[in-house]
């Protein structure tokens, strides 16, 4: 009985969770008889009267899905070249003779992290 309360309970625009859980609709569900003929409109007229009751427990519309983020585009400039750039083995060749081993080893692990061209 319970599961066809809970099947209905959104045709009629109830939470069925709200309904299941009220003290009132299981006072008045417990006086019909699913072998019936007429158990639908009971319980439909059951439903209803919760409703009534109860309008907090009027099913909520559910939250919109915020928009799918876009893939990011353009294209792919690591490695690209141009003028005033400097390449990463320019800049280490800059660091190590600066004496900036720290920058030096940095630039390294990127180095070794790109893909091999």
């Amino acid at each position: 009985m319970l599961r066809h309360a809970y099947t209905a309970a959104a045709a009629h625009g109830v939470n069925p969770d709200a309904l299941l859980g009220s003290m009132t609709f299981a006072e008045h569900a417990k006086n019909l008889d699913p072998s019936s003929a007429d158990f639908s409109a009971q319980l439909a007229e059951a439903i209803k009267g919760a409703l009534t009751a109860n309008p907090w427990m009027a099913a909520q519309a559910a939250a919109p899905t915020p928009p799918p983020v876009p893939a990011a585009g353009g294209a792919d400039f690591q490695g690209a070249g141009g003028s005033g750039a400097t390449s990463l083995d320019q800049q280490i060749a800059e660091a190590e003779k600066a004496g900036n081993h720290a920058l030096a080893i940095s630039l390294k692990r990127q180095r070794s992290a790109l893909p091999p061209q």
